[in-house]
């Protein structure tokens, strides 16, 4: 069974009009697929059955009566005959198609893409294990249809709708991932971490860039970071007093970064400077939308339910990437070191509570 991939966003326009029956959904159950599609303009625009080279595949067959169309558009003739069939048993089931529109012998779009398996699209949520899962992951799918890192591939859109990626993830918060809208179709995943655990490791890991052994990393993150760097080094984050007064000093992009992370990664309104409550409904609600979701404390077991859904064989070798033991005095064994990390956890730490009700 092909799965499909479309952005609805391209089958109506002044020219044209593309139309699936049945609803169609991200799973192809029948041998025929039927739809239509009417010019709108003095274009001679055509649908056709491509292979991944773009080649032309004779799988579809043209000026299928549709008589309700008449009604529709009742200005244009023939439009009666503009439905059209795709034979689905030819083709190849192990191979990639896309249905396309053309304008005599010149490509105009993608509208639809067959595959063999459904893309993965990975929420990678800073320090929840996301190096890891990015490891295996690429393995499993193949380094040459994975794309990690999004954030730093301006057109990984583009590689989305050109039907080029199996795993995608990166640093994006996912309603700015779903922009784009092939990726409906996509399976989705996403990691957590205790809260207290997660900032730590994330105000850990931006304090270790002002060492001097790191200062070629220092000095290929952005100004911001770099002087984020440098403020948390000029305090001692043993104390917990001092812990409270950075955190106060924090700007908008600071704290963009650091305030309450996962739940920024899942709500809905990304324009808000500071995560409150109704984030909170926004994330839980969006939650639902993941077929995959997993903690860094049972990194394994997520692992292992995706391989098991994509039929590959995954082995727990217990490995662990970008690690960071230096932790600064930021112990969360003390009290007062936990009530002065408290505003940046608060409403992670409800969320936190709502996904390990997932994992029992």
């Amino acid at each position: 069974m092909h799965k499909l991939i479309y952005s609805k966003s391209e089958w109506s326009n002044t020219q044209y009009r593309f139309h699936l029956d049945n609803n169609v959904n991200c799973d192809v159950s029948t041998s025929i697929l039927a739809g239509w599609f009417v010019n709108l303009d003095d274009n001679n625009y055509v649908v056709r059955v491509i292979d991944q080279a773009g080649l032309l595949v004779n799988a579809i067959e043209y000026s299928k009566n549709r008589p309700k169309l008449a009604k529709i558009y009742s200005d244009i003739n023939d439009v009666s005959t503009a439905g059209f069939e795709i034979d689905m048993r030819k083709l190849d089931k192990n191979s990639r198609y896309s249905i396309a529109i053309f304008n005599e012998n010149e490509l105009i779009t993608k509208v639809l893409a067959f595959v063999q398996k459904t893309p993965l699209l990975y929420i990678h949520i800073a320090k929840t294990a996301g190096s890891t899962v990015n490891k295996v992951l690429r393995e499993c799918f193949g380094t040459e249809n994975s794309l990690v890192h999004a954030e730093s591939i301006p057109d990984w859109p583009v590689q989305v709708k050109e039907n080029k990626i199996d795993f995608l993830s990166g640093h994006i918060p996912y309603q700015a991932f779903i922009k784009a809208k092939e990726l409906q179709c996509y399976k989705k995943a996403i990691t957590f971490r205790e809260p207290y655990s997660h900032v730590v490791s994330h105000l850990s890991w931006i304090r270790a860039l002002a060492l001097d052994e790191h200062k070629k990393r220092y000095d290929a993150h952005p100004e911001y970071i770099q002087k984020l760097s440098d403020k948390l080094a000029s305090y001692d984050l043993s104390s917990p007093e001092q812990v409270s007064h950075v955190i106060k000093t924090f700007n908008g992009l600071e704290l963009r970064l650091l305030d309450n992370t996962q739940t920024r990664y899942i709500r809905t309104n990304l324009t808000k400077l500071l995560v409150d409550e109704v984030d909170i409904i926004s994330s839980l609600d969006n939650l639902k939308s993941f077929d995959f979701v997993g903690t860094d404390n049972d990194i394994d077991a997520f692992l292992s339910d995706i391989t098991k859904y994509y039929g590959v064989k995954y082995e727990n070798e217990g490995r662990r990437e970008n690690v960071l033991s230096n932790k600064f005095g930021l112990d969360i064994s003390n009290l007062e070191i936990k009530k002065a990390l408290l505003p940046l956890v608060k409403f992670d730490l409800d969320l936190y509570l709502a996904v390990l009700a997932l994992n029992p």
